[in-house]
């Protein structure tokens, strides 16, 4: 025991004396005899002496937007039959009209984050979501679904989603009131909904 730390000492010793040798030739490089010195020039000064011609002035013409009138739709009516699928067909077809159909009917909004590779993600859709018990507690709010490699992606990012499934309920101003991960049953996932 006592060699080896003797050993370690003697190493530690070394690596000091390597370091201070290291900074006092450092320091002294330059004094050595037959050593050319090297002066250090600054880049800003070397690159003031070069012109650099000015790029030529293009106007850029100014091009007004086509006015287009959006059409109006008729609101969807609710398909006749209850499935995750009907229910997403209900749903708002994307984020940003989830969340102003959650202003508009003062409606929490629920997020549902999954990945279509994601087995979990579709057990918890077909045993827990296609429940009708649940179904009748989501009717409480606006439902999203939202694939976190979609083109809604940066939802999950932005919401900082590392896993799925994951599900959130937040209010209009988008403020998250409550989130959860992973699989749930329909009793744990309905005591999570209340």
């Amino acid at each position: 025991m006592n060699v080896l730390r003797m050993s370690i000492l003697s190493i530690i010793i070394l690596l000091f004396g390597l370091i201070l040798a290291t900074r006092q030739w450092k320091s002294n490089s330059h004094d050595v005899v037959g050593t050319p010195k090297i002066e250090e020039k600054n880049p800003v000064e070397s690159q003031q002496n070069i012109e650099t011609p000015e790029p030529p002035q293009v106007e850029t013409p100014k091009v007004e937007p086509p006015q287009v009138e959006i059409p109006r739709t008729e609101p969807v009516k609710p398909p006749k039959r209850d499935s995750p699928k009907q229910i997403k067909e209900v749903s708002p077809r994307s984020y940003g009209e989830a969340v102003a159909l959650s202003k508009q009917t003062n409606k929490p909004l629920f997020i549902y984050f999954n990945w279509d590779k994601c087995e979990v993600c579709g057990q918890m859709q077909k045993d827990t979501l296609e429940n009708s018990e649940i179904k009748k507690l989501l009717s409480n709010y606006v439902v999203y679904f939202i694939d976190v490699v979609g083109p809604e992606a940066y939802v999950a990012k932005e919401a900082q989603i590392k896993v799925v499934p994951y599900y959130l309920i937040c209010d209009s101003d988008r403020q998250i009131l409550k989130y959860g991960a992973g699989y749930r049953g329909v009793t744990t996932f309905k005591d999570w909904l209340k």
